[in-house]
């Protein structure tokens, strides 16, 4: 509200000094028709404060333009970056990636850039009412002209702008499908190309660009419409006005410094009515950007796990699992789940455990509810005697950490992500070293300063550990790793696991597999079947 007030403010000061610098400027003109070159000179200078006062201002807006955008602009894109981090699964199926980056890229400036052209605008409006005032006292005929061409206007650009919005919309519904395409395209080119339907799929992409450009081709009519059209109507009505008050002065009807005064007036004041009216383009195209924005502001949250506010941190790593069940087919689970009958099983500080099982055996199930991310239907998971539940979020994500077999990372560095977690780099570093993949990033051109986008040419068993490394730095009691990646050589699994021993003892370690390779050096191995333990190996 302040940034808006102050490039209201100094947005309107300018429309003042507008109006007066013609009556300046008028009488400069008739002091010199008069030998009054005194009178002429001290116009003159008050005709350039004007000018000056009211690019003073201009520049105090354009230095509160930025800050004004900038704060509409963060706040709407935080309001979305809390949107698409709690929304549950369900809002993505509906609304693609593609147009997510779009309306990001796009319609967020739109949206924020629209409260200083209101500004803008209103400075317009002021300005017009002044002058019409000015004028109107002047020549109640050209006031009334201006009157007259302002409403003919109005209703002109007023049908004009909706029908911009219109093809707006459809010009960015348009550039989502082709954006969709696009991706589709780039994902899948090899199995259009061993498929055979590159001419199939090259269709498909060419009849998405088709909308696109023809919804441009009719805003760009309608454009056209107001930038040339609108502007031919009012500069004849200006024309025909001024070549009536010459007939004024010749007849003495009007004194030059009053033609001087509505003619300097006329042609910027309607110039100025018009851009106004503009107002109904630019809602029409805020409207439409503010409605796509709010598709994603629409998201539905994610149902989650109610957290407890405990704040111990006496946390030794023993977990429990008592008569825990769990119904897959209850709706209100927001993680794809399989059922979980009666289980039970102690987990001891320091072990490490292997559960192995095929596919929807409930594996899945017991790494989500240790995630906290479904509560079991019925039972209780205790984690060092105390539900799991319990816990505040804070204590329970410093004492559980997990990496899965294909471990993300966001856009930046090594460190960059390391530092997300720990900004010590001591402790970054040895972390990598209990992970084994020091050396390799040691080995590096850039170091811990490799970008991420390098991680494509890294060999698998790299890429797993570091994420590994990144689990590591939470400094947890319990280490859950989720199926290992599928391209790791037999020996560089084994390399993996007996790494996984070491770090046992000093934390307790849970690894789910679907095969039991591990079993050798596993603490104890847990065999599940439909959501039952089959048996226990226990050494």
């Amino acid at each position: 509200k302040k940034y808006f007030m102050i490039t209201l403010i100094t947005a309107c000061i300018p429309a003042v000094f507008y109006v007066l610098e013609p009556i300046a400027s008028a009488n400069a003109i008739t002091q010199l028709t008069e030998h009054n070159y005194t009178g002429a000179i001290l116009w003159l200078v008050v005709g350039f404060c004007f000018i000056l006062f009211r690019n003073v201002s201009w520049h105090i807006n354009y230095w509160n333009f930025e800050r004004l955008i900038g704060k509409s602009y963060v706040t709407i894109s935080m309001k979305i970056y809390d949107k698409l981090v709690g929304a549950n699964d369900e809002s993505f199926k509906n609304t693609s990636k593609e147009k997510i980056v779009n309306i990001a890229s796009s319609d967020i400036y739109t949206v924020s850039n629209f409260s200083d052209i209101l500004c803008t605008k209103l400075s317009y409006l002021f300005r017009v009412i002044i002058t019409i005032i000015v004028v109107f006292t002047s020549s109640p005929i050209a006031g009334a002209i201006i009157i007259a061409i302002s409403v003919m206007n109005y209703f002109l650009l007023n049908l004009a702008g909706n029908k911009i919005g219109q093809y707006g919309k459809s010009v960015s519904e348009a550039k989502d499908d082709l954006f969709e395409k696009m991706v589709d395209v780039s994902e899948a080119r090899a199995m259009i190309r061993d498929h055979n339907l590159t001419n199939q799929t090259r269709e498909e992409y060419k009849k998405a660009i088709h909308p696109y450009f023809k919804s441009r081709y009719k805003r760009t009519l309608w454009n056209s419409f107001v930038d040339n059209w609108v502007y031919v109507i009012w500069q004849a009505v200006v024309c025909v006005t001024t070549i009536y008050l010459v007939y004024l002065v010749s007849g003495d009807s009007l004194s030059l410094t009053t033609y001087l005064v509505i003619v300097g007036y006329l042609a910027p004041t309607i110039e100025k009515v018009n851009s106004f009216s503009l107002i109904f383009k630019e809602l029409s195209v805020a409207d439409v950007s503010s409605g796509r924005i709010q598709t994603l502001l629409d998201f539905s949250p994610k149902e989650l796990v109610e957290y407890g506010n405990r704040m111990t941190n006496k946390i030794e790593g023993t977990i429990s699992f008592v008569d825990v069940c769990v119904d897959a087919k209850n709706s209100y689970h927001t993680e794809n789940v399989s059922d979980l009958k009666k289980f039970n099983l102690n987990i001891q500080k320091g072990e490490l455990v292997l559960f192995v099982g095929p596919k929807s055996c409930g594996k899945r199930s017991i790494f989500h509810i240790l995630r906290r991310a479904i509560k079991p239907d019925s039972g209780k998971v205790l984690l060092s005697g105390i539900d799991l539940y319990d816990y505040s979020p804070k204590v329970h994500y410093k004492n559980l950490a997990y990496t899965t077999h294909k471990p993300y990372f966001l856009k930046g560095t090594i460190l960059t992500n390391f530092e997300m977690y720990s900004k010590n780099k001591r402790k970054i570093k040895e972390a990598c070293q209990k992970a084994g993949v020091y050396e390799f990033i040691e080995s590096q051109p850039n170091k811990f300063n490799t970008d991420v986008q390098e991680f494509s040419k890294w060999p698998e068993k790299q890429k797993y550990l570091l994420g590994l490394a990144r689990a590591l730095l939470s400094d947890a009691e319990v280490l859950m790793i989720y199926e290992f990646p599928t391209q790791l050589s037999m020996r560089d699994r084994a390399e993996v696991e007996m790494m996984l021993k070491t770090l046992a003892g000093e934390k307790t370690i849970i690894v789910f597999a679907s095969q039991d390779d591990m079993a050798p050096v596993a603490d104890k191995v847990v065999y599940i079947s439909r959501g039952e333990i089959n048996n226990i190996v226990q050494k």
